[in-house]
Formats: structure tokens, sequence, C-alpha cells
């Protein structure tokens, strides 16, 4: 079976395709990431992780989709066609969030979110769009190359304030930093 999943172990920037390896005890999955080291490049994670979107999830809400490796633009169809395998059922996966549950978090809201890159950092930040349950979060300061993304109940974001209450630095903007033009004398 396959199905999408946000990688914990890349970038938090786009879902990746994925195969269903093992059904293993206590509702763990073995997932291998579709391509030449399927087997090698696999990952345990349990069956009702939010990191895991139903075949067709980046299509729907328009996000980038990591494919094995050496194709060009991703297809589903073609891809499960040559691979002899089905999608995962769509009744496996989380439900769409309550109406209006995303939307709390307003487009341009300010809040304060772990970079899931570097883990021991919590940095100031913009929710910059909805993505289905996912927010688009945006590290302020740095470019949208930066951006990463976040299920909306996730423990790695914060209000505003958090740090402080909590006695945790937090990451400042990036600054910009203008070089002083030389005068001539």
């Amino acid at each position: 079976m396959k199905l999408e999943i946000l990688d914990p172990l890349d970038t938090w920037k786009e879902l990746r395709v994925a195969t269903v390896l093992e059904v293993l005890a206590d509702g763990y999955l073995k997932l291998g990431f579709d391509g030449e080291e399927m087997e090698e490049d696999c990952l345990p994670i349990h069956s009702a992780s939010p990191l895991l979107f139903p075949v067709g999830y980046c299509e729907k809400y328009d996000l980038r989709i990591k494919g094995p490796q050496g194709e060009g633009k991703f297809d589903w169809k073609s891809h499960l066609k040559q691979s002899k395998a089905v999608a995962a059922p769509e009744i496996l996966f989380e439900d769409d969030p309550p109406p209006g549950a995303v939307e709390k978090f307003k487009i341009g809201a300010k809040l304060e979110a772990v970079d899931m890159c570097e883990p021991h950092l919590i940095c100031a930040a913009t929710v910059a769009a909805h993505k289905g349950r996912l927010l688009q979060i945006k590290y302020d300061g740095w470019d949208d190359s930066y951006d990463q993304l976040f299920d909306y109940r996730s423990n790695n974001i914060f209000p505003i304030g958090w740090c402080e209450m909590n006695g945790y630095k937090l990451e400042a903007p990036k600054m910009e930093t203008k070089k002083k033009a030389k005068s001539k004398k």
C-alpha cells in the first residue's frame, strides 16, 4: 500500500511517497520511501501519526511531493500502476479537522515555532498558509525556502510569549545587515 508522509527525517517542506513494507505490533508500520533504497531507507511510525496522509493529499492542497529518485513531475496514477500497488484506503487516515479549527490560525498571525531541522531552536514565526490540516509556517526574517509544515495540533508551535514564560531562548528574526557605503574623500 502507498501513502504520503511528512518525512520526520527530512526538511519538513514537502511530503514523500512511501510504501507500507510491514505491519508491526501495537499499530506500528514499517514504511519505506519509494526509490532505489526503499528497504534501507525505512522508518517505523505509528499508524495514527499526524505525519501520514492519503494518496493525493499533496495534489489536493497544492503541496510538493517527493517521488522516487529519477522521476520528473510525480503522477500517482502511473506510479501505482507501474509499482503494481494500491493506495492505502482513506479511512485509515485522520479525518479532516473540525470546521474552523485550522482557521483559528489566521494567515499572517505571529507565533513561536520549533525549527524542525534544528529542534533546539524556537523561532519567531508567521502562519503563511493553510494546507488542509497542515499549517505552512514562515520563520520571520528568512525567505520562503525555509518554510516548514506543521499539523495544526503540533506540540512544536506556541503562542507569542511562550518562550519568555518558560525561560526558553526565542531566536530573533534574521535581520539583513546593510553595509555602509564607503565615502569618497
